[in-house]
């Protein structure tokens, strides 16, 4: 009878450590609303901020995406330009950069080329300024 007690015992201090620790874990700030997931990727960041350069503070449009899946690095790309497109018709008149962040398996030359061609379609066809 004792033993059962102990174990007993040992099992609810157990659980209150556990939520005790639970409660203080730092945990990943909420998902903004809107920004796509799709399958094998997640865009997770986008801002526009204000950066210091050597000529002045310029504003960039800054991203951040997880890529769970080589293979899903084209439609990531896509949603990028698009998240991209939307962010940078709110930002300041003056927004001079992009920032990309991607964990996970990319390319960074495919991805440099394709967001290449899909700036140039854009400026061909007047949809944002140089």
């Amino acid at each position: 009878m004792k033993i059962v007690l102990l174990v007993g015992a040992a099992v609810v201090v157990l659980l209150l450590a556990f939520a005790a620790v639970w409660k203080v874990l730092p945990r990943a700030p909420p998902r903004p609303s809107g920004l796509p997931r799709g399958p094998g990727f997640e865009i997770v960041q986008c801002t526009t901020k204000l950066l210091d350069s050597a000529t002045g503070p310029k504003s960039v449009v800054l991203m951040g995406a997880n890529l769970d899946e080589a293979g899903a690095q084209e439609p990531l790309t896509a949603a990028l330009f698009e998240t991209f497109k939307s962010q940078r018709m709110m930002s300041p008149p003056d927004t001079s950069g992009f920032i990309v962040t991607i964990a996970g398996p990319s390319d960074r030359a495919a991805f440099d080329a394709r967001i290449a061609d899909l700036m140039r379609t854009v400026l061909a066809g007047g949809g944002l300024r140089q």
